[in-house]
């Protein structure tokens, strides 16, 4: 995963050149994305405790 910075915004590219995508967030959109992947990624982890 690689990113730039144009003025107010961050793109994300996400796989090749060829058959990847672009992703774009201002730095609103941004901190919301941190928040939440933040989140889901202690929600995943609780999920794998193990019980008992």
């Amino acid at each position: 995963m690689e990113y730039a910075i144009f003025g107010d915004e961050v793109e994300f590219r996400l796989g090749g050149q060829v058959d990847g995508m672009d992703v774009v967030f201002t730095e609103e959109g941004l901190e919301r994305l941190v928040s939440q992947g933040e989140r889901a990624l202690r929600e995943l982890r609780a999920d794998r405790t193990p019980v008992g």
